[in-house]
C-alpha cells in the first residue's frame, strides 16, 4: 500500500485560500490605479479650469495684458497653488506666475505640438524642491496677433493628493492584512463544513463488514455530488449483499452436493472392509465409489469452467463449425433416449448454416438443452431441435411440450445451482448439479452469443441460442 497523499482538506483550504488572497491583492491594486487615476482626472479638471480664464484672454479681440498678468498670477497661493506660464517667440509676450521658474523650469513641461491648437499634451513632473506637479502644456492662437502661437505651460500642486494616497494605501494594507488571515480561516472552515458530508461516508464504510451488507448509507442532506456518490454506494452495496448471499448460497450448495458422494463412498468402503469378502464384492465398492468420482469431477469442472468464464479467463478453440451437420449428430444421440420415454424430438435445420466456435463446447450447451427438455417433457410430448438465419444471426431453438417454468423461477433459470422444480428433474434424471443451464449461458456467451428463454408453465418452454452467422461472413 502506498503512503496517503496530501489531506483533501489542506488542499482545498490552500487552493481556496490562494484564489482568496490573489483576488484580494488584485481588487487592492484596482483600486489603488483607480484612485489614482481619479485623482488625476480632478487635477486636469483643474488645471483646463484655470487654463481656459488665460486661454479666453490670449483669444481675445485685444490684447489686455494686465488682465493676462492678472490670471497668471491669482492662484499663487493657498494648500494647492496653480502655477502658469505664457511664452511667445514671436512678440513680447513672456509671462509666468511669480517664482515659477525656480521651481519649474520650461523645458520640465511637455512640449505643445504644433497645430494641435488648444489640446493640451499632459504630464506628472517633479518640481526643483521634489514636489510632484500636474501639468499640462497648450498651443494658443493669439487673436490680436495674427499668425502667432502663444505657449500655455499650467501645473497645480499635487501634494494634498500625495497625502490623500499615501493614507489610502496605508488603510488598503490594513484591510488586505485583515483579509489574508480572515479568508484563511473562511476557507479552512468552508472546506472543514463542505467535507463533513464526505467524513460521514467514510465513517459509514469504516465499520462496514460481511454481516452488515443490508445497511445503507443516508443520503438526506448530502450535497449534489457525494449525494450521487452515495447512490452509487448503496447501489455497490446492493450487489455485494447479493454477492455475499450467492456465495454463501454456492459455499451451502457445493458442500452439500460434495458430502452425498463422499457420504456414500464412505459408507460403501467400511461396508466392504466389514462383510465384503469375495472380489465381485470388493469390485461393485469400487464401481460405486468410480460412480461418485465422476460426479464430484463433473461438479468441479463445471465449477472451474463457470469460473473462468466469469472471470474472462476461457478461451475456445475457434474452428469453424457446419451447424446442420452437428446439431444432426446431437439428434440422432438424443433420438432413441427420447423415444424410450415416450417423447418425439425432431430436429429440422436451415441448409448452409455455419458458426465460428468449440465444437465440443456448443455439443455441450446443446445436449444441456436436450437433456433438460426431455427431463421436463412428460410422456407424449413433443420436443424440436431447430436452427436458422435471423439477420445476422444464427438461432439454435430448442423447444417442448412440456411442464414448463413458473415465471418467479424464469429470471434465475442460468443461476448455479438454481433448479425449479427440483423434485421432478431429480425424479426424471434431470440436471442434478443445476449448473447445465447456467454452464450454457456461460458457452454461449463465450462465443459473443446470447441466450433467451420463453416459457409457461404446463405449455413447455422455449430456449433460443443466438450466435453470430459465420456463413454470412
Amino acid at each position: 500500500m502506498g503512503e496517503p497523499g496530501r489531506s483533501l482538506a489542506s488542499t482545498l483550504t490552500l487552493a481556496s485560500f490562494a484564489a482568496a488572497s490573489v483576488l484580494t491583492i488584485f481588487a487592492s491594486g484596482i483600486m489603488y490605479w483607480a484612485t489614482i487615476a481619479t485623482l488625476q482626472f480632478a487635477d486636469d479638471q483643474v488645471v483646463d479650469k484655470r487654463a481656459g480664464t488665460v486661454i479666453d484672454v490670449l483669444q481675445a479681440a485685444e490684447l489686455n495684458d494686465g488682465l493676462l498678468a492678472h490670471e497668471v498670477n491669482e492662484d499663487n497661493q493657498g494648500p494647492r497653488q496653480i502655477f502658469m506660464r505664457v511664452v511667445s517667440q514671436q512678440s513680447a509676450i513672456q509671462l509666468e506666475t511669480e517664482n515659477m521658474s525656480a521651481l519649474l523650469a520650461p523645458g520640465s513641461f511637455p512640449d505643445a505640438k504644433t497645430g494641435n491648437w488648444l489640446v493640451p499634451v499632459r504630464a506628472t513632473i517633479i518640481s526643483k524642491d521634489g514636489k510632484r506637479y500636474r501639468a499640462a502644456s497648450y498651443r494658443v492662437p493669439v487673436t490680436a496677433h495674427p499668425g502667432e502661437d502663444a505657449i500655455l505651460q499650467v501645473a497645480t500642486d499635487t501634494t494634498l493628493d500625495n497625502d490623500s494616497l499615501s493614507l489610502f494605501k496605508k488603510i488598503l494594507m490594513i484591510v488586505v492584512g485583515s483579509a489574508l488571515p480572515l479568508s484563511a480561516l473562511l476557507s479552512w472552515y468552508l472546506v472543514k463544513r463542505s467535507l463533513r458530508p464526505l467524513e460521514r461516508i467514510a465513517a459509514a464504510t469504516q465499520h462496514m463488514d460481511g454481516g452488515k451488507l443490508d445497511q445503507r448509507l443516508s443520503l438526506v442532506d448530502l450535497p449534489a455530488e457525494l449525494h450521487e456518490l452515495g447512490s452509487h454506494f448503496n447501489s455497490m452495496l446492493g450487489r455485494l449483499e447479493k454477492t455475499w448471499s450467492d456465495l454463501r448460497h454456492y459455499a451451502d450448495t457445493i458442500a452439500h452436493e460434495m458430502r452425498t458422494p463422499l457420504n456414500r463412498m464412505r459408507l460403501d468402503c467400511e461396508i466392504a472392509l466389514e462383510k465384503a469378502n469375495t472380489v465381485d464384492e470388493f469390485r461393485g465398492v469400487m464401481g460405486a465409489s468410480v460412480t461418485e468420482c465422476e460426479r464430484l469431477t463433473n461438479l468441479l469442472q463445471g465449477l472451474l469452467f463457470l469460473a473462468r468464464v466469469e472471470s474472462k479467463q476461457a478461451s475456445i478453440a475457434n474452428t469453424r463449425i457446419a451447424l446442420g451437420a452437428h446439431l444432426a449428430a446431437i439428434h440422432e444421440f438424443f433420438e432413441t433416449e427420447a423415444a424410450d420415454k415416450g417423447h418425439k424430438l425432431t430436429f429440422v435445420a436451415e441448409p448452409g448454416l455455419a458458426i465460428d466456435g468449440d465444437p465440443q463446447l456448443m455439443q455441450q450447451a446443446v445436449c444441456n438443452l436436450i437433456s433438460n427438455a426431455i427431463a421436463h417433457t412428460p410422456s407424449g410430448g413433443q420436443i424440436s431441435l431447430m436452427a436458422e438465419r435471423r439477420g445476422h444471426d444464427v438461432v439454435i431453438t430448442v423447444k417442448d411440450t412440456g411442464e414448463g417454468i413458473a415465471s418467479e423461477d424464469q429470471s434465475h433459470i442460468f443461476d448455479r445451482f438454481y433448479r425449479a422444480g427440483c423434485g421432478a428433474t431429480v425424479k426424471n434424471g434431470g440436471d442434478r448439479l443445476g449448473l447445465g443451464l447456467s454452464i450454457t449461458k456461460g458457452i454461449v456467451e463465450l462465443h459473443g452469443g446470447r441466450i433467451a428463454l420463453q416459457s409457461q408453465l404446463g405449455r413447455g418452454t422455449t430456449i433460443e441460442i443466438f450466435l453470430p452467422d459465420a456463413s454470412a461472413a
